[in-house]
C-alpha cells in the first residue's frame, strides 16, 4: 500500500494508528505527507503517528514527510497508564523526513526521523535511517523511551539548531529523562548493536546525546550500551562529535569511534567522546582514532565528576589542535565539580595511547 500526499491538521499526516492497535504493515510506503497543517503544537508524525499501540512495520519506507513540532517522519506516544507501546520496524527505510519549529517561542522540534516519547518501546533491526533533519534528533528521538537497535544504520542525519543552545543536539540519536512535575517517570535508554552511527551533524553530540534528569525532580539517569558497533564521522560544531553523555551511564564494548571531529575554535571538548555532569564510560575493546578536537580532548574528554574505565582499548592517532586551552591529544580530565561533587575519577588499563 501507499500513503502519498495527504494532510493532518494534528496527528500524523498520512496514518494514526491508535489505541489498543496491532495493525502489521509490509511493504508499504508513507511519503510527502504532512502533520501539524492547523496545529503548531500537535503536528506530531508527518508520515505516521502511533499512540498506545503496538504495530509493526516490515520492508516499509517512511520518506519525505513533515512535520510541525515533533516527528518528520514517524511519532510513537505511550502513555503511563497504559499497557507498553512495543513498536517493530525491520528491512524499513526512514529517510529524508523534515521537522521544524513551528513559532520562534515554541520548544526545538524533535525527531526528523523518528520521535518516542514516555512508555515506549523502539525496536529498530536492519533499518536504514538517514538524511533526515530536525533541531533536536535528527534521525531518532527518545523522551523518556527506550530504543533497541540492530544491524541498522544511522546515517546523513542533521540536528540544526534555532539560536545558540536551543536546538542542535544529537545530529543521529538523542535521547533525554527529565521530569518537569511528580509523578517522576523512567529514564531514556539507548541499546545499539552490530550498528553504524556516521555522517551525522549537529552541535553538541553529532552522532550521539544522551542526557538523563537535570531538574532534581529524580535521580534518573540515561543509559546507553554500544556494542559491536562504529560511531565514525560525525561532525560537532560545538563539543562531543562522536557522542556526548550527560547524566548517563555509558557502556562501550568492541566497538569502533573513528574519525569524529569537533569544530568549534572555542569551547571545544571531546573529538570522539564527551563525558560530563557525573556520568559514567566504560570502554572495553574498543578504538578511538583519528578523532580531532580545537581544544580537550581529541578521543575522550571527560568533566565535572565524572566516571570513566578504559580497559584492552586503543587510542590513536587523535588530535586536540590549535585553539585556546590545549589539551590531551588521547585523553583530556577537567577540573570542574558535577552533580555529584567531585572530582572526576577512574582508570586505564592494559590499553594503548599513541600518535
Amino acid at each position: 500500500c501507499e500513503f502519498r500526499d495527504n494532510t493532518a491538521a494534528r496527528f500524523g499526516g498520512g496514518l494514526m494508528v491508535n489505541v489498543g492497535a496491532t495493525t502489521i504493515f509490509e511493504r508499504c510506503r508513507f511519503t510527502n505527507n504532512t502533520a501539524g497543517t492547523s496545529n503548531d503544537v500537535e503536528g506530531w508524525g508527518g508520515g505516521l503517528h502511533v499512540n498506545d499501540s503496538s504495530p509493526t512495520f516490515v520492508s516499509c519506507t517512511i520518506e519525505g514527510n513533515h512535520a510541525k513540532y515533533a516527528a518528520g517522519g514517524i511519532s510513537v506516544t505511550g502513555h503511563f497508564s497504559a499497557p507498553e507501546s512495543v513498536v517493530l520496524l525491520r528491512d524499513t527505510r526512514i529517510a529524508n523526513n523534515v521537522v521544524i519549529q513551528a513559532r520562534p517561542d515554541l520548544p526545538a522540534a524533535e525527531g526528523g526521523g523518528m520521535h518516542i516519547e514516555d512508555n515506549v518501546h523502539a525496536f529498530l533491526d536492519r533499518c536504514r535511517v538517514t538524511g533526515n533533519s530536525s533541531n533536536t534528533g535528527g534521525g531518532l528521538n527518545s523522551f523518556r523511551g527506550h530504543y533497541v537497535i540492530t544491524d541498522s544504520i544511522i546515517g546523513g542525519n542533521h540536528a540544526v539548531p534555532v539560536a545558540p543552545e536551543v536546538g542542535g543536539f544529537g545530529g543521529g540519536i538523542y535521547a533525554q529523562s527529565v521530569n518537569t512535575s511528580e509523578p517522576t517517570r523512567q529514564a531514556a535508554t539507548i541499546q545499539l548493536q552490530h550498528s553504524v552511527v556516521r555522517g551525522n551533524t549537529g552541535n553538541v553530540g553529532a552522532g550521539i546525546f544522551a542526557q538523563g534528569d537535570f531538574f532534581g525532580l529524580s535521580s534518573n539517569r540515561a543509559t546507553v550500551d554500544i556494542i559491536d558497533s562504529l560511531i565514525e564521522g560525525n561532525v560537532a560544531s560545538g563539543r562531543g562529535g562522536g557522542m556526548f553523555i550527560d547524566r548517563t551511564d555509558a557502556t562501550v564494548t568492541r566497538s569502533l569511534i573513528l574519525s569524529n571531529e569537533v569544530t568549534a575554535p572555542t569551547n571545544s571538548w571531546g573529538g570522539g567522546i564527551a563525558v560530563v555532569a557525573s556520568s559514567s564510560a566504560t570502554l572495553t575493546d574498543v578504538s578511538l582514532t583519528g578523532n580531532t578536537v580545537h581544544e580537550l580532548g581529541g578521543a575522550l574528554y571527560v568533566d565535572q565528576a565524572s566516571t570513566i574505565s578504559v580497559d584492552g582499548s586503543r587510542l590513536m592517532n587523535n588530535t586536540a589542535g590549535s585553539g585556546n586551552g590545549i589539551g590531551g591529544g588521547a585523553i583530556a580530565v577537567g577540573q570542574a565539580f558535577g552533580p555529584n561533587g567531585g572530582p572526576s575519577t577512574g582508570s586505564i588499563r592494559q590499553s594503548v595511547l599513541a600518535n
